[in-house]
Formats: C-alpha cells, structure tokens, sequence
C-alpha cells in the first residue's frame, strides 16, 4: 500500500487525511467532516472480510489482524476491552495516561 489513510476527530481539523507512506510529513489529501474508514476490495479473502460482518462481533472497534481470529476488538481511548476480548466494559478505566506534544495528543 503507497498511502497511510487516517480519521482525525477535532474541532479545527477532523476528517479523513491521506499521505504517502514514504514521506509522510505533509498531508495530500483531506475529506473534513468524515468519522470513518471502510475498505472494499472485490479480490478480498475471507479473512479480509472478517470486520465487515457485524463488525467481526465487536461491541465498538474491530481491527484486522495477521493469523486467526483474523480481527482484533478495540474500545474508544478511556474505556477497557472486557475479559471476553469482543466487548468494551461498561465502566471507565481507573488510570488513562495522555501526553500531548506539539504534533498532536497520544
């Protein structure tokens, strides 16, 4: 893949952001306004497909992986993934480090 393609939620620059993966230091393409990325592809594995089906049984998140199960569970920045792997508790995580710099907040 020649671009990295990414979501950014934020008052002045949310949207859908593209650059090139060989030098990424400015961005070449912006969508604002949108809050997600599917990818379709008609030569696509079973494999590939794995989030596309009820979010691959995710309750929020569901990122593809290498190897079996195929996907991945993930829960919004602050909540925790419960011991089942595919939903996000109920309750808020007790510690949430953030460290913000410059070139954005990880």
């Amino acid at each position: 893949m020649d671009n990295l393609i990414w979501t950014e939620i934020s008052k002045d620059r949310g949207g859908l952001h593209v650059c090139k993966n060989k030098n990424c230091k400015s961005t070449s393409a912006s969508i604002y306004g949108s809050k997600n990325i599917e990818s379709f592809a008609p030569a696509c594995s079973g494999e590939a497909k794995t989030c596309l089906v009820n979010c691959g049984n995710c309750s929020h998140n569901c990122l593809l992986v290498p190897g079996e199960p195929w996907r991945s569970c993930a829960c919004p920045v602050g909540i925790k993934l419960s011991s089942d792997n595919v939903t996000c508790a109920p309750e808020c995580m007790e510690k949430v480090l953030f460290v913000a710099s410059k070139t954005g907040l990880f």
